[in-house]
């Protein structure tokens, strides 16, 4: 079986001088070969040839042989077309057919590079079968690429080499004895020796193998695995089939213990490390580590510490417990370079205890506030002239403010650092002056409305006319800033709370000035709070202001995480009302506004500013305008829970590095 019969075909295209060519084709099977058995069933012939118009194409009697004679090529990329077929009429036995084409020059030697002045494509080049009882076309295309200036002869010899393939059963279809062989790459997992199959057969059940940690997830055409193998699939050459793996993840309880975790379940991949570890906290207590415990529930924890870079080696869900240690001082916690612990470290107690009047200079350092002493997060903040609160962070120097009820920090912005590493002192470049002002226009201020970091329409109406419809320019300010300097650090920042407090005062002195709307003269609570009783706040009274990009906790009316100090935040921080305060951190050299509305009195809205003096005064919304008084912006962001410390001290020349 498999004995091969040489079916020549002669193609003549004779080049004329003139600038075209005529050409004839001749295409000639010789049918010899012999195949043991059934002899007479074997039969290769062309059924049919047909020639584009213009040219002739005949089947000669034997039906081996086509003649061909092309139309005139007269013109570069003319083409002649012959199409034709070839019928296997066999009953038991396939034809493996491959054409080839040589051509010769008129020496009868083999001509090297003979694509100068024509092409020649043929269609039947693959190896390419011819079922029994089965017909394929084929197509012999000459195109003209030169015209030629002599007479030149070349002849073009195809050879359309013919196998007669036995089968398995008659009329079975395409199943041969060839056999082709399947090698296997495990990609790290059990070793598969090859394996042999007959061509056109099925492959069958594939091998299952292990590898620790993963999945087996199939045998692969690819090495990048587009093509999943299985048993259905039939041979037709030698391959080799690569194993995918994927990782097997289990669940991660943790257990805080009796603290507080913002997660209580991380995702863990078998045989790679756990990963970040979130940190508890537990009051009077200091978290020494995640541990598991042995399979008694009663005996102790495990020896061995789980941290980040833990190898998972447990085929399993599991739990891991958070082990504490008693902690002596009321406000110190686990010294891990986390920021907002490394600020609560500092504290020298709360505002109540330490006795601090706000209205006078007292107190200073970091302090927490008392009704937060029990939170979760307790809001620590600094004080007066420290020196210890510098950050240095996209690419600026901050000081530290305050903290928030969700660990963040809040930093406002003390400018550009300096050539020997060092952040400004307090005044020094740390207000970035604009003319922004809370109104839409220069030179007025006359409605309600323009209290607002936002603002409503030209109502007498309280809540048209405090509705969040127009950006004041300060805003415009702020945001646009953040997207030209902050747009790369957004991960760092705590959506916070950026409170706009337009809530009335409640004193009932003051009860005619309650109402907010049109030129109605109006004070806000913050100059209740800040110019009458001296008693800061941290609480922002209406959800419309309190200004966030989410609406989980705010409303939803930031594009980005930035704004400006509340009047009661530089309060607590040393300022306070008519007072030279210029030895205080937040003191800034030029006037600069706070998101605070004061009120609407003697025909204009005033917001909340700390004075080039350091001290907490009043300004009409639209003075920033003016040339001859210029009102810059400090803006404010918050770092998140968990930020770390690179490197540094908090002091001017060594601040908290949070990024290189």
């Amino acid at each position: 079986m498999n004995k091969k019969t040489k079916i020549s075909i002669i193609v003549l295209i004779l080049m004329l001088a003139i600038g075209f060519a005529a050409v004839t084709t001749t295409l000639v099977i010789n049918n010899n070969t012999t195949i043991a058995g059934n002899l007479g069933d074997y039969e290769v012939i062309f059924t049919s040839a047909v020639a584009e118009e213009g040219g002739h194409a005949r089947i000669e009697s034997d039906r081996k042989h086509i003649t061909y004679s092309t139309k005139l090529l007269k013109e570069v990329n003319d083409t002649a077309v012959l199409d034709y077929t070839v019928t296997n009429n066999s009953k038991e036995y396939d034809a493996r057919t491959k054409m080839t084409i040589v051509v010769k020059d008129s020496n009868d030697n083999i001509v090297d590079n003979p694509n100068e002045y024509f092409k020649i494509e043929e269609t039947l080049t693959l190896p390419n079968i011819i079922n029994a009882r089965s017909t394929e076309p084929g197509q012999i295309t000459i195109t003209l690429l030169k015209q030629v200036v002599e007479d030149t002869t070349y002849t073009f010899v195809a050879t359309l080499d013919v196998d007669g393939v036995g089968r398995t059963s008659p009329g079975s279809g395409s199943k041969y004895y060839e056999t082709k062989t399947i090698s296997f790459n495990s990609n790290g997992g059990t070793p598969v020796d090859d394996i042999t199959i007959v061509r056109g057969e099925e492959v069958g059940e594939l091998p299952s193998i292990t590898k620790d940690y993963k999945v087996f997830d199939g045998w692969y055409l690819e090495e990048d695995y587009k093509t999943k193998v299985t048993s259905s699939y039939v041979v037709d050459d030698n391959i080799t089939l690569y194993a995918k793996w994927i990782d097997k993840t289990h669940t991660i309880t943790l257990n805080p213990e009796g603290g507080s975790i913002d997660e209580t379940a991380i995702s863990a991949t078998l045989g790679s490390p756990v990963g970040d570890l979130p940190t508890p906290v537990l009051r009077d207590k200091r978290f020494t580590g995640w541990y598991s415990k042995l399979e008694d529930s009663e005996s102790p924890y495990d020896e061995e510490e789980t941290t980040k870079d833990t190898i998972v080696t447990y085929d399993g869900d599991y739990t891991l417990y958070a082990t504490w240690t008693k902690q002596c001082s009321l406000f110190h916690y686990n010294n891990d370079n986390n920021l907002y612990n490394i600020v609560g470290n500092k504290s020298l107690g709360t505002d109540v205890c330490n006795g601090i009047d706000y209205s006078t200079t007292e107190g200073r350092g970091v302090f927490t506030i008392d009704s937060t002493k029990n939170d979760t997060y307790p809001v620590h903040f600094y004080r007066e002239n420290v020196s210890n609160n510098y950050v240095y962070f996209a690419n600026y120097c901050w000081r530290i403010v305050r903290t928030t009820d969700k660990g963040g920090v809040k930093l406002i912005y003390n400018g550009i650092r300096g050539e020997d590493g060092s952040c400004k002192n307090a005044g020094e470049g740390t207000v970035i002056i604009t003319n922004a002002s809370f109104t839409e226009h220069s030179y007025t201020a006359d409605h309600n409305k323009y209290v607002g970091y936002m603002y409503g329409a030209s109502t007498n109406a309280y809540a048209t006319t405090h509705a969040n419809t127009n950006n004041s320019t300060v805003k415009d300010v702020v945001e646009s800033w953040y997207k030209k300097h902050l747009l790369d650090y957004a991960n760092y920042l705590e959506d916070a709370v950026y409170c706009n407090d337009r809530s009335m005062v409640k004193a009932s002195t003051w009860a005619s000035y309650a109402k907010g709307y049109g030129t109605n003269e109006t004070f806000y609570a913050g100059m209740e709070r800040l110019y009458l009783n001296r008693t800061p706040s941290l609480v922002c009274a209406n959800s419309n202001d309190r200004f966030t990009v989410s609406t989980a906790n705010g409303n939803g009316k930031n594009i980005y995480p930035i704004g400006l100090l509340t009047a009661d935040e530089v309060n607590y921080g040393g300022i306070v009302w008519s007072e030279d305060r210029r030895d205080t951190y937040l003191w800034g050299v030029y006037d600069y506004w706070l998101m605070t509305p004061n009120s609407y009195y003697s025909g204009g809205a005033r917001n909340f500013i700390v004075e080039s003096d350091g001290s907490l005064d009043a300004r009409f919304t639209s003075e920033s305008v003016h040339d001859d008084s210029p009102i810059g912006i400090r803006p404010v962001v918050t770092l998140k829970y968990g930020t770390k410390v690179l490197s540094g001290d908090g002091s001017k020349n060594n601040p908290y590095i949070i990024t290189n």
